[in-house]
């Protein structure tokens, strides 16, 4: 396969989710069909294009766009964990609509920005054309996706938005650092975070069976 193929194979994958989420063709489907035949139909279009977006991507030819180098591979593992560390928690969490609490005073987006610094991970150490197409895909996907939700969150909350705001922030830990809210690992729930520690020793530990890379660099 060429990079062309993988190239609209994830064109296909991100824009449909760009195209549903932000534009009002949902709301014209919905009407059209119902909410629950929207969501069946929609992810079996979510799962044929990641299928596509898998093979396209295992049989895309390799080239190189720059060398690699074992600080990388330390970036990669870095960012991988701390994005584990996110999406974790923000995927057993309840979104609150209030001041943000938990995991969601780290970020409005957990489960976004998780998944946006493991693709930046894996975007930095896999230096080829082949692995910007994917990861570069799943970054836009990740943050344009946080971008959405702030501006349904908007309309959503009305007048409570900029107090909503004022008290939490979409970039990691920035509205920690301003003062603006308050990190305490109790709120995030311990449970949480060490399921997320143990995720993350579990995928160095098969990854390189899965993956044929060894996430450890030496």
């Amino acid at each position: 396969m060429s990079l062309w193929v993988l190239f609209w194979a994830v064109a296909a994958f991100v824009g449909g989710h760009f195209v549903v989420s932000g534009t009002p063709v949902r709301a014209r489907i919905v009407k059209l069909i119902g909410e629950r035949a929207f969501k069946a139909l929609f992810g079996v279009y979510a799962l044929a294009t990641l299928a596509w977006v898998v093979l396209a991507y295992a049989n895309a030819p390799y080239m190189p766009l720059w060398p690699e180098a074992a600080a990388l591979g330390w970036i990669t593992l870095v960012l991988s964990a701390a994005g584990l560390l996110l999406l974790v928690p923000g995927a057993m969490t309840r979104k609150p609509d209030g001041a943000g609490s938990g995991i969601h005073a780290v970020t409005r987006h957990p489960m976004n920005w998780g998944i946006a610094l493991w693709a930046v991970g894996h975007l930095v150490v896999n230096g080829d054309a082949a692995s910007a197409l994917l990861f570069g895909g799943i970054l836009l996907l990740a943050l344009g996706g946080s971008v959405s939700q702030d501006r349904k969150a908007k309309v959503r909350l009305g007048a409570d938005w900029e107090a909503y705001a004022k008290a939490t922030s979409s970039l990691p830990l920035a509205a920690i650092l301003s003062g603006r809210a308050k990190m305490r690992l109790a709120d995030i729930g311990w449970p949480r975070l060490v399921i997320a520690v143990v995720v993350i020793v579990v995928l160095i530990g098969v990854h390189e069976i899965l993956f044929g890379v060894a996430p450890l660099p030496v």
